[in-house]
């Protein structure tokens, strides 16, 4: 006659003793990374085959297991078998256990710009929080560099903890110098602006990319945008007031001789700067007050000593300034060297 033996699959808390038995399929449920002893109860000197899905069996003491669970959630299974003295095989038995996982994810290591925040926040929803600052909300908002963690428990009371690392990068110091008046000089000198770092890059208003740009004089704003290896971007920006032409004119010291022969030195009187004056006229007469060269429109490249189509002699000349904008004339004496 054949006997057939019931076995009953039992579970307990790791190293604490049987205090409970269950018949049939579902064991308690437990925690992802837990270690979980189960046992059976069979006939004396029986041999027991275990076989554990979504686990590892740590220990096996023939009639129990110690079971270290895998962190992921689900249903897993553990099958175990009697193979009895006599050489019976027992119907196996099945019990599913539910793995419930409090896993947490903030990252590894975070980067961001000085001025900037970053918000730490776990990638799905918990029961409980409780961060290293002491809050205790879902997430955490951070602008220090330093270490973060989380500690975290499910709607099961599993527990989880994660950790990661924030790199706060400083801004570049950047100086395009004080805001400036920019008059022109009198030989013409492009103002430099220069936004340093090698190796960074470069956004200026003016649609220029290199660390360097040349200003000329007038009202205008630059501002340059410049952005280090790690990605944080600077700006800084620099104003330059209109020149007060009228007061800047008194502090030039007007050409008093020039030497028209043609040898590609001092052959011009340059007034270079009259074009910034809408409507200036000059006017040059000789020693006894006769006109000898008159304009509305005076040469970007200067008076060359001609009147009337021919070349004035060697002498003192007295001119007349005007530059139509109510301020007194210029006036003074060049001279013609031939």
């Amino acid at each position: 006659m054949k006997v057939r033996h019931t076995l009953i699959l039992f579970f307990c808390s790791f190293l604490t003793l049987v205090t409970q038995q269950v018949w049939g399929q579902d064991l308690p449920s437990t925690c992802g990374g837990s270690q979980v002893r189960y046992g059976v109860s069979g006939l004396p000197l029986s041999v027991f085959n275990w076989e554990v899905t979504g686990g590892t069996i740590l220990h096996n003491y023939n009639d129990s297991i110690d079971v270290k669970w895998d962190e992921t959630e689900g249903i897993k299974t553990i099958k175990v078998t009697e193979y009895t003295q006599g050489k019976c095989v027992a119907t196996p038995i099945l019990g599913h256990v539910m793995i419930a996982s409090a896993k947490v994810d903030i990252g590894n290591l975070i980067e961001i710009c000085q001025g900037e925040t970053y918000t730490f926040k776990p990638t799905q929803a918990f029961s409980q929080y409780q961060w290293n600052t002491g809050s205790t909300g879902t997430s955490l908002e951070v602008n220090q560099t330093g270490t973060y963690w989380v500690e975290v428990a499910d709607a099961s009371g599993c527990r989880g903890r994660d950790s990661a690392v924030l790199v706060v990068n400083p801004l570049l110091s950047i100086s395009l110098g004080n805001d400036t008046v920019l008059c022109p000089e009198e030989e013409p000198k492009p103002l430099i602006l220069d936004a340093g770092y090698t190796g960074s890059q470069y956004v200026w208003s003016t649609g220029d990319i290199l660390p360097t740009i040349e200003v000329s004089y007038g009202k205008q704003t630059i501002w340059v945008d410049v952005t280090s290896d790690k990605g944080c971007t600077t700006r800084d920006t620099i104003e330059i007031a209109a020149c007060n032409y009228n007061e800047w004119v008194k502090t030039l010291d007007l050409p008093n001789a020039f030497t028209p022969n043609e040898d590609n030195d001092n052959d011009t009187w340059k007034l270079w700067w009259i074009h910034q004056f809408e409507g200036a006229t000059v006017e040059i007469f000789d020693r006894w007050g006769r006109m000898v060269y008159q304009t509305k429109s005076f040469p970007s490249d200067g008076w060359n000593g001609i009147s009337n189509g021919k070349p004035l002699p060697m002498d003192s000349y007295y001119y007349i300034v005007n530059l139509q904008n109510g301020t007194d004339p210029i006036v003074g004496n060049v001279t013609v060297i031939r």
